[in-house]
């Protein structure tokens, strides 16, 4: 199954991207913020998404942070393997 996790603070795009992306994922999972989304990461396995789609400014946690974020939870998860 090929899935996708996307995160964006306006309802209105993350309807639009989600729409989108469900002509390429099996599943699109939406987030809100950035830190729901590195939450949702981090409860899965490292493979589980295929594509994380991030919006930059976002309230909470924005794209970049969570990306740093969700970058190093999968270089420490992949040393653990």
């Amino acid at each position: 199954m090929r899935r996708c996790l996307l995160a964006n603070d306006s309802p209105f795009l993350l309807l639009a991207f989600e729409d989108r992306l469900k002509d390429h994922f099996d599943a699109v999972e939406t987030f809100e913020n950035g830190l729901l989304a590195l939450e949702a990461v981090k409860a899965q396995s490292i493979d589980y998404y295929q594509a994380i789609v991030l919006d930059i400014q976002m309230p909470i946690m924005n794209g970049i942070e969570a990306c740093i974020q969700i970058k190093k939870f999968f270089s420490e998860t992949h040393e653990q393997i």
